[in-house]
């Protein structure tokens, strides 16, 4: 869904980009989300993508490192 809406507003990224990037956030601890591998497909499905507080803090400019910064 999270793809469809970026293609939506004409940014032009591949489904298997945005969960990269989404993989990446979650190891800098910035989101949280559950992931399956469906059977049938073999594709990696994401849902309850969510911030967690440094997510919020570096969105907010509260946390400026620079290795948290995209």
């Amino acid at each position: 869904e999270l793809w469809y809406m970026l293609r939506g507003i004409g940014i032009d990224v591949g489904e298997n980009d945005v969960i990269t990037f989404l993989q990446d956030l979650e190891v800098m601890n910035s989101l949280q989300f559950n992931s399956n591998r469906n059977r049938l497909t073999n594709r990696i499905e994401i849902n309850q993508i969510q911030l967690t507080a440094r997510g919020l803090a570096v969105i907010e400019g509260r946390l400026t490192d620079d290795a948290v910064l995209f």
